[in-house]
C-alpha cells in the first residue's frame, strides 16, 4: 500500500486472502506401504518385535507418525532446567523409587546394607521435596514395595523355579516376532506396582499369545499371571491368562492391524479398548464399567477436572484434533476396538488379594 502521495494511494487486493479462512489441514491420509529390505533370500519378510507390538497399540497413532512421517511431538522443546522446588511428591517420584526397590529385593544383590544405601540415596538427591513427611512416604513407600516383592517372591516358589526369561522368535504371515519371555516354570510372570492399564493388558496379552504359538508342541502347556497395584493401595491384582489353541489367528489379525496402522492412523489406542472391553461387574454380578456409547465417548475424549482426555493426546490430536466433530465411535471405530480387544478381556481373568 502506499498512502505517502494522495495521487497515487493503492493497495493490492490479493492481500485479502490473508483474512480468508482456509480449508481445514486433512492429516488423514493413507502412506505407502511399509517395505523391509535385507539381505536375506526372502526379502519379503519383517523382523518386529514383541514390544514393537505392544507400543503399537498402546498408540498407534504415534507409532505411525513417529515411524511414517518422522513426527516426534512428546520431545522436550528446551533442555533449560526449571528453575521450581517441589513441594509435593506426585505418583511418578513413587513409582520410580519403588520400582528400584522391588528390582533390588528381587536381585541376589539384597541386603540391610543394600537398602539402606538405596534409601539414603533418595533422600539425599535432591529430586523430592524438602518437607517434614517425606521420610515418612519414603518408609511408606519401602514398606509396600517390600511386601510387593515379596509377593512375586512367593510366586516364583510355588512354581518351584526361577525366573529364566527365554528368547523366542516365531513367523506368522511372512513377519517374525522376537520376544523374550520371563518364564518361571510354565508361568509367564510380569509385574509392575501401578494401576493395571490397557497397554499392561495388551502386553500380558501379545506375549501370552506368542508362548502358546512358541511351544505349542511342548508337553507343558503355558499361562500368563501379572502382578499389579489394585485401586486400594493395600490390595493387588492379578491379572491372568489361561492356555488357549486359537494362538495363531489371533496373533495373524494383531499382525494386520499393525500393518495396516503403518500406512494410516488408527484410533485403536489400548485405552480405548480397555475402557469399551473391560466389563467389570459387582458382588450382585452387575456392571459396574459398561461399553463406550458415543456419550461416554465424547466424555471419554475431552478433558476433566482430574484426567486428561484421549483427544488430548498430542498424536491423537494430531490426526483428528482439527475436524469440527470428535470421531464417530458407534458408526465407525467401536466395530474395529472390538475385533481387536474383544478377544483379549474374554479371556482376561482377574483376581484381588491382600499383599
Amino acid at each position: 500500500a502506499n498512502y505517502s502521495d494522495p495521487k497515487l494511494k493503492s493497495f493490492n487486493a490479493d492481500w485479502l486472502k490473508l483474512s480468508e479462512s482456509g480449508e481445514l489441514r486433512n492429516n488423514l491420509k493413507k502412506v505407502d506401504e511399509l517395505l523391509y529390505t535385507d539381505d536375506s533370500e526372502d526379502s519379503d519378510n519383517i523382523t518386529i518385535s514383541a514390544e514393537q507390538l505392544v507400543q503399537f497399540f498402546d498408540n498407534p497413532g504415534k507409532q505411525f507418525a513417529q515411524r511414517r512421517l518422522g513426527l516426534y511431538f512428546d520431545q522436550k522443546q528446551s533442555s533449560i532446567p526449571e528453575d521450581s522446588e517441589p513441594f509435593v511428591a506426585d505418583h511418578l517420584d513413587r513409582y520410580l523409587i519403588q520400582d528400584k526397590i522391588i528390582n533390588t529385593v528381587l536381585s541376589e544383590d539384597d541386603n540391610e546394607q543394600t537398602m539402606t544405601d538405596l534409601m539414603r540415596g533418595f533422600s539425599l538427591s535432591g529430586s523430592l521435596p524438602d518437607t517434614p513427611v517425606i521420610e515418612e512416604d519414603l518408609q511408606q513407600w519401602q514398606q509396600q514395595a517390600c511386601e510387593f516383592a515379596d509377593h512375586i517372591n512367593g510366586l516364583i516358589r510355588q512354581n518351584d523355579c526361577q525366573l529364566q526369561p527365554e528368547s523366542v522368535s516365531i513367523t506368522i504371515d511372512k513377519v517374525t516376532i522376537e520376544a523374550e519371555l520371563p518364564l518361571s516354570g510354565n508361568t509367564l510372570l510380569y509385574w509392575r506396582l501401578a494401576n493395571a492399564k490397557g497397554k499392561d493388558d495388551m502386553r500380558l496379552w501379545i506375549h501370552h499369545l506368542i508362548a502358546q504359538f512358541a511351544f505349542q508342541n511342548s508337553s507343558q502347556s503355558f499361562q500368563t499371571r501379572g502382578i499389579f497395584r489394585a485401586a486400594k493401595d493395600d490390595k493387588l491384582l492379578t491379572v491372568h491368562f489361561e492356555p488357549l489353541d486359537s494362538a495363531q489367528k489371533l496373533l495373524s489379525e494383531l499382525i494386520k492391524c499393525w500393518q495396516e496402522g503403518m500406512q494410516e492412523p488408527l484410533l485403536l489406542n489400548a485405552a480405548l479398548g480397555q475402557k469399551h472391553c473391560l466389563i467389570k461387574k459387582d458382588k450382585k454380578n452387575q456392571p459396574v464399567l459398561k461399553p463406550l456409547n458415543d456419550y461416554s465417548f465424547s466424555a471419554f475424549w475431552h478433558d476433566d477436572f482430574q484426567t486428561q482426555g484421549l483427544g488430548s493426546d498430542p498424536y491423537v490430536n494430531w490426526f483428528w484434533g482439527d475436524s469440527p466433530e470428535i470421531p464417530q465411535w458407534q458408526a465407525h471405530w467401536q466395530s474395529r476396538i472390538e475385533a481387536i480387544y474383544k478377544p483379549l478381556y474374554e479371556h482376561r481373568q482377574e483376581n484381588i488379594h491382600n499383599d
